[in-house]
Order: structure tokens, then sequence, then C-alpha cells
């Protein structure tokens, strides 16, 4: 399923609460560092933080930036998550091994492979948080 927002508010807000979706399911989320367009205000210091927390790209060997893990149980990484989600190259989530969450190139549009009860629960609470430009298309 395509679920897409006219605001970056309306993003956030769903970011916000398809993260604690995937944190209470267990899954493996991961984030890209890298953005096309330069960031402002709170995404650039989730930005910042997180890219500083990882490293400098190739200090260990590979890219620090590409992949990083994600522990959405944490609020400071759910915040870093809701922020910066759909404004960087890509970010992730697998259940037992299976894609279940994608964002892709800095669009106000992610992909989910969720139960429809657990999308249910987050069109729901999306609603309820004050989103109003959202379009679920399955």
């Amino acid at each position: 399923m395509q679920i897409t927002a006219q605001s970056d508010t309306d993003m956030e807000i769903l970011s916000e609460q398809i993260g604690r979706r995937l944190a209470a399911l267990g899954a493996d989320v991961t984030i890209d560092l890298y953005a096309d367009d330069e960031l402002a205000g709170e995404p650039a210091i989730s930005l910042k933080a997180m890219r500083e927390a990882a490293g400098t790209p190739g200090s260990r060997g590979g890219d620090q930036w590409m992949g990083v893990a994600l522990n959405l149980g944490s609020e400071t990484d759910l915040q870093h998550f809701t922020r910066l989600a759909h404004r960087v190259i890509g970010s992730e989530a697998f259940l037992d091994g299976n894609l279940v969450f994608s964002t892709v190139e800095n669009e106000l549009r992610v992909w989910v492979d969720l139960p429809a009860d657990v999308v249910e629960e987050i069109r729901t609470a999306t609603l309820a948080a004050g989103a109003t430009s959202l379009d679920y298309v399955s």
C-alpha cells in the first residue's frame, strides 16, 4: 500500500505513527543519512546528530551513513525517524526478513506492507494526531 501526504507536517505525523507500530512489531529499521535537498530546522538538527553518531563515511570501511540502524523504541531515534524518513534518500523496515516499509528519494510518499488492522491503527492514530491530507492507495 502506498500512502501519500500533501505536506511535510502530515508526513511527519504519519511517520511517527508508522514508527510507533514498527517498534511495537519489533521491525528492523534503517535509514540513509543523505538528502538531495538542504535540510533546515529540526530535520537538519536530526540529520547532523545522526551523522555525528554514525561517524565519517569511509572512516571504518564502507559508508557509515547508509543503512544506519534505528531503534524506534527509543524516543530519540523515533524523533529522528519522524523528521527524516521522508526527507532522506531512503529508509526501510523489515519483519522476519520481509520488507514492510520503505521511502525513496525525499517524496511525500511511503510504502507499507503491513496487516490491514495495523494499517487501520496507523490511519486512525494519524487522523487523531491532526493529519488532514493523507491518501491511502492499495
